[in-house]
């Protein structure tokens, strides 16, 4: 009897131990912080248009102006555009009192390989509520056209709401340099208010123009797609609920195309075989029909890569603040292969931490990196 209650208790207990092996600790997403009221401004001299800081051997010009510098702050945006069919080069950037607002947001564009730059007029959110922040552009040219005319332009920010990050704003110019603008706002309704990353990206065979954005009330993901902006279709894939996610988090990546095939990377605590430290990995989810249905999220566990193997977790670059603080971007190579770059941190080989920026990619065996 003792004997089989002996073995009853480890039976327990192995099952016991067992599940906490298998239970996982989320890192909780960090919370959106709102820029200073009070700015500082910091003055460095230029000589003879070349700053006395960085690269001399770089020539700088200067494209716009802005009223502050948090505009491009945040490492998932796409301020800035090339289309190599116009040979056009744009920037998108929020205002300055001398010609607008820093909640207004504005773009620039150059066909000179960025020599000259000419403001383009009215602000892209003209028509709708002003109160832009961290902007990012895309250009769709489907026809591959070497004229301005044949390249339209698609713009996508976070909108502040009551002086708070909650809403979603986008845009489009019907041709580089047209000021043709339209915009749309989507205010958010509690507790579903959008995050302060509203990465946008475009088809590259058809008008489609892509946007989306995490949200503050759980891990679940948003996308807003339209070839005209006048009709514009937002859902939530059932493959990007907050479950997919097992309610932990998700941080936007950023989208792109190929072949018609479109690709959403988001960083988030996507459920995988072991364990990571907090619980976040990088992956992405594709469509093969303009943006109608996505797949399951392709988890990255970049630990099984042997050139990665001694990095155990995500660079966390806001350290011992009780949160998670992650970067990363994503693109795909003429094969269809994605390619996503972030940041690791190896505490395997010394306990302080070694960081890396790194490329994981797609291969025809499997995930790779360097």
């Amino acid at each position: 009897m003792l004997k089989r209650t002996l073995f009853l208790l480890a039976s327990v207990t192995l099952v016991m131990s067992l599940q906490a092996q298998d239970k996982r600790e989320l890192g909780k997403k960090a919370p959106v912080k709102i820029e200073p009221v009070t700015e500082s401004t910091v003055a460095l001299p230029l000589t003879g248009g070349v700053p006395t800081y960085g690269p001399s051997a770089l020539t700088w010009v200067a494209a716009d102006t802005m009223g502050n510098t948090y505009g491009p702050a945040i490492g998932a945006l796409n301020p800035m555009a090339f289309d190599p069919w116009t040979n056009a080069v744009m920037l998108f950037h929020r205002g300055k009192a001398s010609y607008g607002t820093t909640g207004q947001v504005f773009y620039n564009y150059s066909t000179d390989n960025g020599a000259t730059w000419t403001r383009v007029t009215p602000p892209v959110n003209g028509s709708v509520a002003q109160a832009a922040r961290y902007p990012s552009m895309t250009f769709n040219n489907p026809t591959k056209g070497s004229a301005l005319t044949s390249s339209l332009l698609g713009f996508a920010w976070p909108e502040l709401v009551g002086g708070a990050f909650g809403g979603v704003g986008a845009g489009a110019d019907e041709s580089i340099g047209a000021g043709s603008t339209v915009a749309v706002i989507d205010a958010g309704v509690a507790p579903r208010l959008y995050s302060s990353q509203v990465p946008v990206f475009a088809s590259d065979n058809t008008n489609l123009i892509v946007w989306a954005s995490d949200n503050a009330g759980d891990a679940s993901l948003k996308l807003w797609k339209t070839t005209d902006f006048q009709a514009i279709d937002s859902l939530t894939p059932p493959q990007w609920e907050s479950a997919a996610f097992e309610d932990g988090g998700s941080i936007t990546m950023g989208g792109a195309a190929n072949n018609g095939v479109l690709y959403y990377g988001v960083l988030g605590t996507f459920p995988i075989q072991t364990p990571i430290a907090s619980g976040w990995t990088p992956g992405y989810s594709k469509s093969t029909d303009n943006g109608a249905t996505w797949s399951t999220f392709n988890a990255v566990d970049f630990r099984n890569i042997p050139a990665l193997s001694k990095y155990d977790r995500l660079y966390d670059y806001v350290k011992f603040d009780g949160f998670v603080s992650y970067q990363g971007d994503i693109n795909v190579d003429a094969n269809g292969y994605v390619h996503i770059v972030t940041q690791l941190t190896d505490t395997t080989s010394t306990e302080g931490g070694v960081n890396a920026v790194v490329e994981l990619f797609e291969t025809a065996n499997g995930w790779d990196g360097k």
